[in-house]
């Protein structure tokens, strides 16, 4: 008898949380499990969870109903809480009959304290070391670290562009606070014309809070180096790639920039704040360049050494593709998912 499994989500677009949960149930689903999910809202990615066998209903706030509570607890072998957006959720499950992984994908900065004393059917995951420690700082309690895997884009390499001397930098995300657009900015403000005239920098991302995006729009205007892309379909990326030598991640707080992974997937170099929990399995100079979040100085100084010694970091490309294939890759995510499964009982 297929053992079943239920998912709650807040939301089915295109947004990191409901992705790399798609990915996940796809495991449960080559697996052989009855997978169900409800989520809080219709979305763009309803068609991709029902090709992968997803059975779905929107049903917000369902907690609030007994009996279909009872229903779950009774029909469901576990279910996967995605999000702390979900918190009510965990709280109306605590102390039930039934295993919750409940999946947490967002720094401490984003967590609320939880009034309630976890039972011992609540199964901790974070996405991330930043996570894990957000969820240790703001919650107290030890959780199990969880990354998403990401699926090769093509056959693993991309061939660079000639770059005529110029070494690329690439910032792709939402321009927010938290992906810290404005911290790249004012280190490109700090580079000398000499340097700054061998760099391009490229922010690519869908527009969010305007502070942000106007902060490049400035930018743009004022240096020639500076170019600004609209956000473009994962499919797309690739190409995005090509242009690229270096990716940038000057993140405040981030448990894992999809930037720096999928540019090590491809060796480019990889340079990060310490605000990203990828950071932890980057060395600095070996396998990658990480730089204490929010020092604008020390971003510059990074910039500058890979801008002079750029015709000998062909090796710290290759090295940082062994990060994504040891921790991101979906073969990886696989073995973390069947443990997963193996520790919930």
């Amino acid at each position: 008898m297929e053992k079943r499994v239920l998912a709650v989500t807040h939301m089915m677009n295109y947004t990191g949380a409901p992705t790399v949960l798609r990915r996940m149930l796809a495991i449960l689903r080559e697996m052989d499990y009855e997978v169900y999910l409800v989520s809080m809202q219709e979305g763009e990615q309803r068609k991709e969870f029902e090709s992968i066998g997803v059975q779905i209903q929107v049903y917000p706030f369902f907690w609030n109903n007994r009996e279909y509570m009872d229903f779950i607890e009774n029909t469901f072998d576990f279910i996967i809480v995605n999000t702390m957006a979900l918190s009510d959720l965990v709280v109306a499950l605590n102390g039930r009959k039934i295993p919750v992984v409940w999946w947490l994908h967002e720094p401490g900065l984003f967590m609320k304290p939880l009034e309630i004393e976890l039972n011992d059917n609540i199964f901790l995951y974070a996405a991330g070391a930043v996570v894990e420690e957000g969820i240790k700082e703001q919650l107290g309690y030890e959780a199990s670290i969880l990354n998403f895997g990401l699926e090769y884009m093509s056959s693993g390499t991309v061939e660079p562009e000639e770059t005529n001397g110029v070494v690329r930098f690439l910032l792709a995300g939402q321009y927010s606070y938290v992906k810290g657009q404005d911290i790249l900015v004012e280190a490109i403000s700090e580079l000398s014309e000499e340097i700054r005239s061998k760099c391009r920098f490229i922010f690519i991302g869908n527009y969010g809070a305007d502070k942000y995006v106007n902060c490049v729009e400035e930018a743009s205007r004022k240096y020639n180096e500076v170019y600004m892309i609209p956000g473009v379909d994962r499919e797309k990326m690739p190409d995005i790639y090509k242009m690229a030598d270096c990716v940038i991640a000057p993140s405040r707080v981030d448990a894992t920039p999809a930037v720096i992974v999928e540019g090590m997937m491809f060796e480019k170099i990889a340079l990060c704040s310490t605000g990203t929990g990828i950071s932890r399995y980057i060395k600095d100079g070996e396998n990658g360049f990480v730089f204490e979040k929010e020092n604008v100085k020390a971003l510059a100084d990074k910039i500058t050494y890979i801008v002079n010694n750029f015709d000998k970091l062909n090796e710290v490309g290759r090295r940082g593709r062994q990060v994504y294939e040891e921790y991101y890759s979906m073969e990886v995510f696989r073995e973390n998912v069947t443990k997963m499964l193996y520790d919930i009982g």
